[in-house]
């Protein structure tokens, strides 16, 4: 984010453990207003992401999961202006320790596009929207310490 870039994010992080805590269920719902001001006009944007995952102790400190993401984008502020929604699902690994933790994952977009407006329409190949939107894979690394 540059200072014409500017992000609010809200989120919430929900958990449930099984098992004695080798099985851990999460559902993390986060919200974010965008405004953009680098280019000619003004871009006002809003995202919705729900994403869940399971994931099993499979070893000490070692877990392993898959995680299924489905991203929302409205234009303007607000929910109202739909303009698409993407699904992306892959595996992940986990290793934590007393004092931090990492998670590693890959989450392939699945061919389940769903576009509200026709210029999306142009950047949809194979049921997945590419171009500004999203690519065919996301990889993302976490780290965390608790506090």
């Amino acid at each position: 984010m540059g200072k014409e870039q500017k992000e609010l994010e809200l989120k919430l992080i929900l958990q449930k453990n099984f098992f004695d805590d080798r099985m851990i269920w999460a559902t993390n719902i986060e919200t974010a207003i965008e405004k953009d001001t680098a280019g000619a006009e003004v871009e006002k944007a809003t995202e919705l992401n729900l994403q869940t995952g399971v994931s099993y102790r499979f070893m000490p400190n070692w877990s392993a999961g898959v995680e299924l993401r489905n991203h929302h984008e409205f234009s303007g502020y607000g929910y109202r202006n739909h303009e698409h929604s993407a699904w992306f699902f892959g595996p992940s690994v986990h290793y934590a320790t007393k004092n931090w933790w990492m998670n590693v994952a890959w989450r392939a977009q699945m061919p389940w596009v769903k576009t509200f407006k026709d210029e999306q329409l142009e950047v949809v190949l194979g049921g997945r929207i590419y171009g500004g939107e999203h690519a065919r894979n996301e990889f993302a690394i976490n780290f965390g310490v608790p506090f």
